[in-house]
């Protein structure tokens, strides 16, 4: 398989989690480095099969992925459907802006290699790369230069020559980002604080009509009066993992909400207790057999900040 592997430019949507919309520090482009293209890691066929799981069933190994992680933050990790590519968000230094990096790997059951950095517009976070890996989505308020952090898509080459605004879903006023592509590429879930949800930070959906993401909608079977953050979808769109501060406040955990039909309202929320800790957890995907959900944490267990750690179901 081929695909475009960008190097990026610095970010930060937040100063306490990827996302988040406090003050917006101009990034350091000396940092970044430029775009690359070529094959991928994924050059050979993949020594794993499918892995077989019961999707309902406790997540029993619990890890940090320790060849990304290091002593400042390391979140936001989103993957490729065959597990092969990883998009993440680093922070470069203490107090330091954001930035998205990509890394690669060979085969599912090895270490992902160096992460280099992907050049995007300015402060941008939360990438997500599209099932056809044809669009990478993310947040950014172009260094500061918006007063609200928005969504934008690239396209390949990804970087801030090929990024556009997703116009229908963006709202002028309010902050939308942490954006998260259903595995048909038929729906858009991620976060905004407009009104039109039950709280400053609620997850919402924008479905795709014509090929264009339509007007969004709060999913208020599954908002609270806490925050919601970082909206991941299963594959078969039966469950939606996020993050919330309804048990913890200012501090999040992870939940899961049900149902029993792809298009359908989700059921009441429940934690996910084996992944939730007095620390900070926040889901960030799910593989396609729902099988490995990565998270990020900042759990003792890393070597500092908040880490990226993946946990499986037997």
């Amino acid at each position: 398989m081929s695909s475009s592997v960008a190097a990026v430019h610095a970010l930060s949507l937040c100063a306490g989690c990827v996302g988040d919309p406090p003050s917006f520090p101009q990034p350091d482009a000396s940092s970044a480095i430029d775009v690359v293209s070529g094959d991928d890691a994924a050059s050979g066929d993949t020594d794993v099969d499918a892995q077989q799981c019961d999707p309902t069933a406790p997540f029993t190994v619990i890890e940090p992925v320790i060849e990304l992680n290091g002593a400042t933050d390391d979140e936001g990790p989103r993957l490729t459907p065959d597990e092969l590519v990883m998009y993440m968000t680093r922070r470069v230094g203490q107090g330091q802006p954001f930035q998205i990096y990509v890394a690669n790997r060979t085969s599912r059951d090895l270490a992902f290699g160096a992460a280099m950095p992907v050049l995007l517009l300015a402060n941008a976070s939360g990438a997500m790369i599209a099932p056809d890996q044809t669009a990478l989505y993310y947040g950014s308020d172009r260094g500061g230069a918006d007063p609200n952090a928005h969504l934008y898509v690239a396209r390949p080459p990804f970087g801030a020559a090929t990024s556009v605004a997703l116009a229908e879903v963006n709202s002028a006023a309010s902050d939308d980002y942490a954006p998260y592509v259903s595995a048909d590429d038929g729906e858009l879930y991620f976060i905004s604080d407009r009104p039109s949800g039950a709280d400053d930070d609620d997850i919402h959906v924008a479905p795709r009509i014509d090929g264009r993401f339509t007007q969004p909608r709060a999913v208020t079977e599954v908002n609270s009066t806490a925050a919601e953050r970082s909206p991941v979808l299963s594959a078969d769109g039966l469950r939606l993992y996020f993050g919330s501060t309804r048990a913890k406040a200012n501090d999040y955990d992870i939940y899961v909400a049900r149902r029993s039909e792809r298009h359908g309202t989700f059921d009441e929320a429940s934690p996910v207790g084996e992944l939730n800790t007095s620390s900070f957890e926040l889901p960030d995907w799910i593989s396609p057999d729902d099988c490995t959900l990565y998270f990020r944490t900042d759990r003792p267990g890393g070597p500092g900040g908040r880490d990226i750690w993946r946990a499986r179901r037997r």
